[in-house]
């Protein structure tokens, strides 16, 4: 009985250590799943400034844009320039 009874324990031995084995790693696990959130939140955060000076460069190139097409008619008022008339 008395060898029964140390494999008894030293199967209880081992459950003990797997479980504790179980709850380091389940630590681990937590601990990488709060690292991932907070560089996703980083990630998200720096995704949105990055969007909205994206937004502004749009936007100044609109304007951009516009000038530059109005150009060559301010040119020509600048200069004097005046079109033939229509006969």
């Amino acid at each position: 009985m008395d060898k029964n009874n140390n494999t008894l324990e030293a199967a209880m031995a081992a459950l003990l250590q797997s479980q504790a084995t179980a709850i380091q790693t389940q630590a681990i696990m937590i601990q990488n799943q709060a690292v991932f959130l907070d560089r996703s939140i980083q990630a998200t955060e720096r995704f949105e400034r990055i969007e909205e000076d994206l937004r502004q460069i749009k936007a100044t190139l609109v304007v951009l844009v516009s000038a530059v097409n109005a150009l060559p008619e301010v040119v020509r008022e600048k200069i004097g320039f005046k079109p033939k008339e229509e006969v």
